[in-house]
């Protein structure tokens, strides 16, 4: 009997990121290979966004730089430049780097280094015996099996210590040896796609800020019934572990839960959305339950 081939599915990239550095084997899986992702979703306009992100225009063409080069160079998985988000707070930096994270189907990671555990952790994991344990950025790799992640970076302005370490991170050739003393393994972070927050470059120690490409982000007013709106709705949704289609999610009835007066960063409309939409998944609860009290049958 004849069978008809498989259809051709091109291999996933792949890469080893942990070699350890006592002759053993590294922890937590790291000296498995792990997936270089996004390659399937890389096209001549590189990668397009779902929604939102048509006023970032900066943001939208670095990305789409990024993606020519990768093309250019053959390299089939997606990997962007170390980059500065220069914005104010609540502008929507996080929320980009999540959107685009998501477009390219690759893990993201935030390192709050405004957090004085994961500050000591990053500044200590260069070459100091006193890291807690591996950073929160290795920890997501070895989670997720992804060599490639999108990191946010928050509070870099604010430690200069922990700015400092992140140029062992950040940097091309530096990266690629990231010494996790803890578990006494070198890690290779050289295709993580890198977004360091910040107000102003020259906020962050003039090692970092030289290895960064700047790209400013811009405030932007959130009114209900545009597309950055709803991306957020969308990315609430994704982290409360809802469906779009939840039916106790109706656009309409959200947007009357929220005062809109004076709401004007993504960052505020996220929080406004998310706590609109776990109000109205307890209405409905409470309704669907009231109405099967009232069944006689």
């Amino acid at each position: 009997m004849n069978t008809l081939p498989a259809p051709f599915q091109p291999a996933t990239p792949a890469m080893i990121v942990g070699h350890s550095m006592a002759a053993s084997t590294p922890p937590l899986g790291l000296g498995e290979p792990f997936a270089l992702m996004g390659g399937d979703r890389l096209g001549p306009g590189g990668i397009a966004f779902d929604l939102g992100h048509g006023w970032q225009r900066d943001f939208v063409d670095a990305v789409a730089d990024a993606c020519d080069d990768l093309l250019a160079a053959e390299r089939p998985w997606f990997k962007m430049p170390a980059t500065a988000l220069v914005g104010r707070a609540g502008c929507g930096r996080t929320h980009a780097a999540r959107m685009l994270a998501s477009a390219a189907a690759v893990t993201h990671v935030i390192l709050n280094l405004s957090d004085p555990v994961i500050a000591m952790n990053v500044s200590a994991s260069g070459g100091i015996n006193e890291a807690l344990w591996v950073s929160p950025v290795v920890t997501a790799m070895a989670a997720t099996r992804c060599a490639n992640p999108v990191v946010t970076v928050a509070g870099a302005e604010h430690n200069a210590d922990a700015a400092m370490a992140l140029v062992a991170m950040v940097d091309p050739m530096l990266g690629r040896a990231w010494r996790e003393d803890r578990i006494a393994t070198s890690v290779d972070l050289g295709e993580v796609s890198w977004f360091i927050q910040c107000s102003d470059p020259s906020n962050l120690p003039l090692p970092l800020a030289d290895r960064l490409r700047v790209v400013p982000m811009r405030q932007k007013n959130v009114v209900p019934d545009t597309t950055i709106a709803l991306s957020l709705l969308i990315e609430v949704l994704a982290d409360l572990g809802l469906a779009r289609n939840d039916p106790a999610v109706v656009w309409h009835d959200i947007v009357d839960r929220i005062d809109w007066r004076g709401l004007t960063t993504p960052a505020k409309a996220y929080a406004d959305l998310r706590s609109a939409v776990i109000q109205a998944q307890y209405d409905f609860a409470t309704e669907r339950h009231a109405t099967a009290d009232l069944d006689p049958y």
